[in-house]
C-alpha cells in the first residue's frame, strides 16, 4: 500500500536562522537598561538571552508552518494476521513520523554566526539633567603618553570608531597647561590649551555614543522664563561634563532667527537677519538663513523632517560642508573686530569640537611664560575651526561670556576675571545612569 506523509521539514524550518537571531538580539540590547541585562563579565551575550532569541525566532517561523511542509511517498507492506491488517515494521515510516532532529535544530549554526552588538545608551528626555558623571573617570595630565594610552582603550576606540582626532600630540600647547579628560562607555572628552597665531585656544574634543548626549540647558528649565545664572552654575545643574554658553536667547526683543527647544519651534521670526544652527537627533549640525522659509508651517515641517532637538541663533555660520562661509557683514557680534570668541563645530559622526579663543597675559615673577596678545575676528575663528578638522562650525556668544567649563571648572581666562550671567548653555553629558 502506498501512502503520502505530509510533515514539517525541520531542516528548512531552521535553515539560516542567524539573521533573525541577530535582529532579535539587537532588539533585546536596544530595550535593555543595563549592559548586565544582556552581557556577561566578558562582554558575551548571556546564554539565556540567546536561548530566548532562538525560541522566539523558531516560534515566529512556526506561525507560518505551512511554508515548511514537505510530502513523502512511502510504500508499506501489510500483513493480515489475527483478523486485521498490520503494518510490517518500516524504518522509512518511523523516520517520516519523527521530527528527524534532537535538541535544538539549527541552533549551533545560527549561534556560530552571531556578531557582537554594542550596548547603546539613549537619554529619552531632552530637558532633564544628564546623569551625574563618575568623578573617578575625570583626569588631568601634562604627560602625553597618558592620553595616547587612554585613546588605545576599548571604550575610546569604540567611540572614536576610526575617525581622525582634532587633538594632536605635536600641538603648540600653552606652557604649564594640562590636558583634562573624561572617558566612559558613552563619552570621550579631551580638553587642552594651544597657541593659534598668538591666541590661547581652549579646545574640547568630544565623542558621544548617542546624539541625545548633546544637550541644551536653559536657566529655569523653561523656555523664556527670564532667569540668568553663571554658566558654571548651569553646567553643575545639568551634570555637564563639558559646556559652553549658547546664544543668550532670553532677552526681550532679540528673536533674530528660529528657536527650537525639545523638538518644537518656540519662537519664529521669518524677517530676522540671524543665521540659525540646529542639532538633529542623529547628532548633525544644520543651518538655516534669512529668507529660507516662507511661512511658519515650513519651519515646523523642517524641524519635524530633520529630527531637530534644539537650535541656537547667535551666529554667523562659520564653516559649512568644509568651507569657510563667514559673511563680510553680520548684524551682531562685531564680526570684523578682534574679540574673544566661542564656537562649536562638528568633525564627524557624533564627533565635535568646542572652543574659546582669547588673548591672555600670563606675566609671572621670572617672566617664564609668554603672553598671547591676540583675540580673533570671526573669519579667523572660522579658519581656526576649519584647520582643526571641522566640517560644520557655528559662532556662539563670546566676549565676557566666552567660557569653556569642564567638570565644573572654568578652563579659560575670563575677560573681566569673573563670570557674566547667562540664560543657557550647550553641553555634553554621559548616558550612564
Amino acid at each position: 500500500q502506498t501512502i503520502t506523509v505530509t510533515k514539517l521539514d525541520i531542516n528548512a524550518l531552521t535553515a539560516d536562522m542567524a539573521p533573525q537571531l541577530q535582529a532579535k538580539l539587537k532588539e533585546y540590547v536596544a530595550n535593555a537598561f543595563d549592559p548586565k541585562d544582556v552581557y556577561d563579565d566578558d562582554g558575551n551575550f548571556l546564554p539565556k538571552l540567546i536561548d530566548n532569541a532562538y525560541s522566539s525566532v523558531l516560534i515566529s517561523r512556526l506561525k507560518d508552518a505551512s511554508n515548511y511542509l514537505k510530502q513523502e511517498s512511502i510504500q508499506l507492506e501489510l500483513k493480515y494476521s489475527g483478523g486485521s491488517w498490520r503494518i510490517v515494521n518500516n524504518t522509512e515510516l518511523i523516520e517520516a513520523m519523527s521530527l528527524g532532529s534532537e535538541g535544538r535544530p539549527g541552533y549551533d549554526a545560527a549561534v556560530k554566526n552571531i556578531e557582537h552588538i554594542p550596548f547603546h545608551y539613549v537619554l529619552d528626555n531632552l530637558t532633564e539633567p544628564a546623569p551625574k558623571p563618575d568623578a573617578s573617570r575625570f583626569g588631568e595630565t601634562d604627560d602625553i603618553s597618558v592620553i595616547t594610552s587612554l585613546l588605545e582603550t576599548k571604550e575610546a576606540k569604540h567611540l572614536i570608531n576610526g575617525q581622525a582626532l582634532s587633538f594632536k600630540t605635536d600641538a603648540e600647547f600653552i606652557p604649564k597647561s594640562k590636558i583634562s579628560y573624561y572617558l566612559d562607555e558613552t563619552i570621550l572628552v579631551l580638553t587642552w590649551k594651544e597657541n593659534i597665531n598668538g591666541t590661547v585656544a581652549t579646545l574640547s574634543e568630544v565623542f558621544i555614543g548617542d546624539a541625545s548626549q548633546l544637550r541644551r540647558k536653559l536657566a529655569g528649565d523653561i523656555f523664556a522664563c527670564y532667569e540668568f545664572y553663571p554658566a558654571s552654575a548651569l553646567a553643575q545643574q545639568a551634570n555637564a561634563i563639558v559646556a559652553v554658553p549658547g546664544d543668550f536667547y532670553d532677552i526681550p526683543d532679540t528673536c533674530h532667527g528660529i528657536y527650537a527647544y525639545d523638538r518644537q519651534a518656540r519662537w519664529i521670526n521669518l524677517n530676522a537677519s540671524g543665521e540659525t544652527c540646529y542639532f538633529t537627533d542623529k547628532g548633525d549640525m544644520l543651518f538655516s538663513y534669512p529668507g529660507q522659509f516662507n511661512n511658519d508651517n515650513e519651519v515646523h515641517s523642517f524641524i519635524a523632517d530633520n529630527g531637530i532637538m534644539f537650535s541656537v541663533c547667535f551666529g554667523p555660520v562659520l564653516v559649512k560642508d568644509g568651507v569657510n562661509v563667514t559673511p563680510s557683514e553680520y548684524f551682531r557680534g562685531e564680526i570684523n573686530n578682534s574679540a574673544r570668541r566661542t564656537a562649536i563645530g562638528q568633525l564627524g559622526e557624533r564627533h565635535y569640537l568646542l572652543g574659546t579663543f582669547n588673548s591672555a597675559f600670563l606675566f609671572n615673577i621670572d617672566n617664564a611664560l609668554p603672553n598671547y596678545p591676540n583675540d580673533m575676528t570671526v573669519n579667523e575663528l572660522a579658519e581656526a575651526m576649519l584647520s582643526h578638522g571641522c566640517t560644520q562650525a557655528y559662532n556662539l556668544i563670546g566676549g565676557p561670556n566666552s567660557e569653556l567649563i569642564m567638570n565644573g571648572e572654568l578652563k579659560n581666562l575670563l575677560q573681566y576675571g569673573y563670570e557674566i550671567q547667562t540664560c543657557d548653555i550647550i553641553y555634553f553629558g554621559t548616558a550612564l545612569s
